[in-house]
């Protein structure tokens, strides 16, 4: 099953990170900024740290991911769109600078897998009324009018096809391998270059809830 990105965000609530990183854990919190445009930054903190609680925040980074037998993403109209677009779970590579975009054919994301907070739910819960309880004044601060995830989604792989008619894939490979990832390579009879990419270790989407709604 393919779904656009657009109709993955309607169903699962989640909205499309705008950069990645590994250390992402359930409980990050982040802010909506800007009026006209607005974009979604990583406050570079955790709601265990605001609850000033290590192994609870030990607890949510040792949450597994989970096959949810997810709809592959269909990203392609995305990366037609932006030119400029980059590939946040591939650690920012950006496309633009190694492929004309009229040249992809498709650009996906596959093999979804998802971690959540469903399992330490009660616990989660617990911590935010002690919290409030104690110390409401950095609840207000830090988590009321924030966003908090509590469920990131992974992509195993990241698959791109290009028209080699149009563009060479030599570079980007060439930058794929110095990110030390790993990918396969497929072409077919009519030059189109399929190339999958590992990549299941930086989420692409959260599903984020305001601090005051938990």
């Amino acid at each position: 099953m393919l779904v656009s990105r657009k109709e993955f965000e309607r169903l699962y609530s989640a909205d499309l990170l705008p950069s990645s990183m590994e250390n992402y854990s359930i409980g990050d919190i982040w802010d909506w900024q800007g009026f006209l445009t607005q974009r979604l930054v990583f406050c570079n903190e955790n709601i265990s740290d605001v609850f000033m609680n290590a192994v609870f925040k030990q607890k949510l980074k040792d949450l597994p991911e989970v096959n949810g037998n997810l709809p592959s993403i269909d990203m392609t109209s995305d990366i037609k769109v932006d030119a400029s677009a980059t590939i946040p779970i591939l650690r920012d590579i950006e496309l633009s600078n190694s492929l004309d975009v009229k040249s992809i054919v498709n650009f996906s994301f596959g093999n979804v897998m998802g971690k959540n907070i469903l399992d330490l739910r009660m616990e989660f819960n617990q911590e935010l009324e002690k919290l409030k309880s104690n110390n409401f004044a950095q609840y207000k601060k830090k988590i009321r009018d924030n966003n908090i995830a509590l469920q990131y989604w992974y992509a195993g792989d990241v698959n791109l096809t290009i028209d080699r008619q149009i563009n060479d894939t030599a570079k980007l490979k060439l930058k794929i391998q110095e990110l030390g990832l790993e990918f396969k390579s497929t072409v077919n009879v009519n030059n189109k270059e399929t190339i999958v990419i590992q990549s299941a270790n930086c989420p692409f989407a959260a599903q984020l809830v305001k601090g005051r709604d938990l």
